[in-house]
């Protein structure tokens, strides 16, 4: 889940600045394996206007840029965002921490109980948060060197 907030500014990048770099490697594989592609640099025509209405500034390589690949990156980055809300991506971090692969290796107290007060503040009143504090710092403690603990891959074991 760590991977999803770098994605979506990873795709950002690539719609802003990265279609020449694109459009040079597929014009490199077209040539490598002589396949015809249309002079980027020709006015667009759009099958569905008539050519009174046709704008002459739009090259081809326009429409590809904005019409194609920048709508579609778009796309990917509404799509990211609608289903991984914050909180969700929050709750997913959350449930990150609590694996025991690498010796606890993602363990964070702090977030565990950050995410409590925020999400679960109906279900834990002052005692009940000190309560917690204190046994994530016991489990802090105690997990990583624990026998029983060692081997395990899985929260559920």
């Amino acid at each position: 889940m760590e991977h999803v907030s770098t994605t979506k500014t990873l795709l950002r990048v690539l719609r802003e600045q990265e279609f020449d770099i694109l459009l040079s490697c597929v014009e490199q594989v077209s040539k490598k394996y002589d396949i015809e592609i249309p002079q980027m640099e020709a006015r667009y025509k759009s099958s569905r206007s008539r050519s009174c209405q046709q704008n002459d500034s739009i090259t081809i390589k326009n429409h590809y840029q904005f019409d194609v690949f920048v709508a579609t990156i778009g796309f990917q980055i509404e799509e990211l965002d609608s289903r991984l809300k914050d909180e969700a991506v929050e709750l997913f971090k959350l449930s990150s921490a609590l694996k025991p692969k690498h010796n606890f290796k993602l363990l964070n107290v702090d977030h565990i109980y950050q995410h409590a007060e925020k999400f679960y503040h109906l279900d834990f009143d002052a005692q009940d948060l000190h309560h917690l504090r204190t046994q994530l710092a016991h489990y802090e403690l105690d997990m990583p060197v624990n026998e029983r603990f060692q081997n395990l891959s899985t929260i559920y074991e």
